[in-house]
């Protein structure tokens, strides 16, 4: 798994709104809603998010496989690239043009 995150985090740069993502079938994490932020906690690591983007984040976790720019809700083309990079770097989500496979 850690070849796959390190290949995963080298192809960040590349990730864009036609971009296809997937939820990593071995993803581990916990969505906690508060008044205006939403927060994942994965692996030891908490992203906090304001609350405008918890359509966008809740559609990424419920996958399987999506483009980065048919996302629901308010965030633009660049604040869902920010948003699907950050949960890559995570381990939560696949680009699909880098090297991992799922099985």
């Amino acid at each position: 798994m850690l070849g796959d995150l390190l290949r995963q985090a080298g192809s960040l740069h590349e990730i864009n709104e036609d971009s296809w993502i997937e939820l990593r079938t071995d993803a581990v994490y916990r969505v906690v809603f508060e008044p205006e932020a939403v927060v994942v906690k994965v692996y030891g690591n908490e992203i906090r998010l304001p609350d405008f983007a918890k359509e966008p984040l809740l559609a990424a976790l419920d996958g399987p496989r999506f483009r980065v720019g048919d996302l629901p809700g308010d965030l633009d083309d660049a604040g869902k690239v920010v948003l699907i990079r950050r949960l890559v770097r995570e381990g939560l989500l696949v680009h699909q043009g880098a090297s991992y496979r799922s099985t």
